[in-house]
């Protein structure tokens, strides 16, 4: 019998709650939902959305759920990444989905009246909205209800790093989950209302919100508020009107907006792959022998999952992925511009996830709990290159850098060693005494089975390990 465990979110889900069990996710629909879940899952839309790859496949289950009279199923997704782990190209990349899908649901008489990015999920390198609980009916005449939440999830994230305001833009979605307060966004983002500031802008918004969208007020609610029936009578027009101008939201201009904001740039780091010629002319990956060698040790041990951390633009993980034993990887770097050219490079597969953290760092959720490992663990890890730098440069102990790479494995890690540490093929700077292979060797035995050892040049040292 599949084990189920109801999800958190379930309680803001006016559709009913969501179970996850071992394959599938379950909805099971409140009683006075049923009817309209029915007429939503037969109108053709969900269809439409699974086969442009919009949404997972969904069809009414044979599970039974106590309390519920009708139970959905969906296709499990992941592993699942959250906004706070996205690169800017992945978080415009949702954005783009969640207009697509809001496209396709005016067509059918829906919207969206939930659009934030906890609503999408990378199959993949493909977003996926998730939430069917989010599709309601669409007022003709009216604007997109989630319009306003839509700015602060995605436009107003992306443009604080076109602006390069990178704090902004790596902790908005760490705080309140949805991104940037549209009031926010617009004293931050436009002169015109920063000069007329915070408060001014908040009456402004809401004003022109429900204006656009519609009152949510019954013919009661406005006679109630006003005593001039000539003002009930414009307030009722103003607020109910089909033919009223500026009311309508014009999707294909914000998705030309979201196409159109420059996220290019480079950092220390971010090209570190190009420069080292992992790349042919044709601009084709070309493995060097040290990672030809790891390919070998994949070749060999077959993990059906792979975490690469620190991968930087994935040159490794992108080949790896053509093995036909391997069913999915993670390649996780803090560095965006890194991840973001390894997410266009693969924004069609289906195999490879990106993620852009430091694994090493984080809220204590994420590092204390081990809520990320577990979330992203995988068969193998696999960690290049990043030792000396955590234990050198950043003052790692050892023990916290082999346990918490251990944490995104289930069985096999693969670790490069280098004995001249922060070595850059001529010089380096003098080492500790205590930073010797044999100490590396002893801490590592602490933790795991050596496999194997196998020296890739002067200052590469490539150990293949078995959790213990």
């Amino acid at each position: 019998m599949e084990i189920l465990e109801k999800t958190s979110l379930s309680s803001v889900d006016d559709m009913g709650a969501v179970f996850i069990g071992d394959k599938k996710v379950y909805r099971g629909v409140n009683r006075n939902a049923v009817g309209s879940t029915r007429r939503l899952l037969n109108c053709g839309l969900i269809k439409e959305l699974e086969k442009n790859r919009l949404l997972p496949k969904t069809r009414i289950s044979e599970m039974q759920i106590i309390g519920y009279e009708l139970v959905i199923e969906h296709t499990k997704l992941g592993p699942i990444t959250y906004p706070f782990e996205w690169s800017p190209e992945m978080l415009r990349a949702a954005a783009l989905c969640v207009l697509k899908v809001n496209d396709l649901a005016n067509k059918y008489g829906y919207q969206l009246k939930d659009c934030h990015p906890y609503n999408v999920v990378f199959n993949g390198a493909l977003p996926t909205f998730v939430d069917l609980g989010s599709f309601v009916k669409h007022k003709e005449g009216f604007g997109w209800v989630a319009h306003s939440e839509f700015l602060g999830s995605y436009y107003y994230p992306l443009i604080a790093k076109a602006k390069s305001l990178d704090s902004v833009y790596k902790k908005v979605f760490l705080d309140s989950g949805y991104g940037i307060g549209l009031v926010e966004g617009l004293v931050l983002f436009n002169p015109f209302f920063r000069v007329l500031g915070y408060s001014n802008v908040k009456k402004l918004s809401e004003i022109i919100s429900s204006y656009k969208a519609g009152s949510k007020f019954t013919a009661k609610d406005i006679e109630n508020k006003f005593d001039n029936k000539f003002v009930v009578s414009i307030a009722k027009f103003l607020l109910s009107s089909k033919i009223m101008p500026l009311r309508r939201t014009n999707l294909r201009s914000l998705e030309k907006k979201i196409k159109n904001i420059k996220l290019n740039g480079v950092s220390k780091w971010s090209r570190y792959h190009e420069t080292s010629k992992y790349y042919d002319e044709g601009g084709n990956v070309k493995l060097s022998d040290r990672f030809n060698w790891v390919k070998s040790q994949c070749q060999r041990l077959k993990p059906e999952s792979i975490t690469e951390l620190a991968g930087n633009q994935g040159v490794l993980i992108r080949e790896l992925s053509k093995e036909t034993f391997l069913r999915g990887a993670v390649i996780a770097d803090y560095d965006s511009y890194a991840i973001d050219f390894l997410y266009l490079s693969e924004r069609e597969s289906e195999k490879i996830t990106t993620a852009c953290f430091n694994f090493m760092s984080g809220t204590y959720r994420h590092i204390a709990s081990d809520e990320r490992s577990n979330r992203l663990r995988s068969e193998m890890v696999i960690a290049m290159a990043v030792t000396h730098h955590l234990l050198l440069t950043q003052g790692y102990s050892i023990d916290n850098i082999l346990k918490t790479i251990l944490n995104y494995t289930e069985r096999y890690m693969l670790i490069e060693f280098m004995p001249l540490g922060l070595w850059d093929g001529a010089t380096a700077p003098l080492l500790p005494q205590w930073y010797t292979e044999e100490w590396f060797v002893q801490s590592l035995s602490m933790f795991c089975v050596i496999q194997n050892r196998k020296v890739l040049g002067k200052n590469r040292v490539i150990y293949t390990c078995e959790k213990i």
